[in-house]
């Protein structure tokens, strides 16, 4: 009797620990996924403690450099390669206008997450916003990894 008792409060702590939420920092939760991505582009940021940053830092219109060309249908899976154990969240902005295109997203050194999937039916021009709530500034590096379906 006393044994299943013991096995039942045992299931019970497990349920509720994977039932309580975790701290998001208004970020979405986001599956790690596999990077099998057609083309890579790495990258090297400073994380600021406060506020946000865009990677590529400056958009210019006539320089495909500043920005990422993404067709309907493609993804990108932001992996960290970097050994800072400290959270940073990215989300797709539009390259011109900052204009949000997709939640933000949790990624802590060693992930790969998909950030987002153009389902618009057009072409995007598009950058990264960059954010944490460290203590301190941070440098983050790792791959935009651009695939399609």
């Amino acid at each position: 009797m006393m044994k299943r008792l013991t096995v039942s409060l045992l299931l019970c702590v497990c349920l509720t620990l994977l039932l309580i939420p975790t701290v998001s920092f208004g970020a979405t939760k986001a599956a790690n996924v596999e990077p099998n991505a057609t083309r890579d582009y790495s990258f090297k940021v400073l994380v600021p403690n406060f506020g946000t940053t865009y990677f590529p830092v400056n958009y210019n219109p006539s320089d495909p450099s500043t920005y990422y060309i993404m067709s309907p249908g493609k993804y990108v899976i932001v992996q960290r390669t970097d050994s800072v154990n400290r959270s940073a969240v990215f989300r797709a902005v539009d390259a011109s206008t900052k204009t949000p295109l997709s939640d933000w997203v949790i990624i802590w050194n060693g992930e790969s997450k998909l950030v987002y999937t153009n389902t618009s039916g057009k072409t995007q021009y598009i950058r990264f916003e960059i954010s944490s709530s460290n203590i301190t500034s941070f440098w983050a590096q790792g791959f935009f990894k651009f695939g399609e379906f």
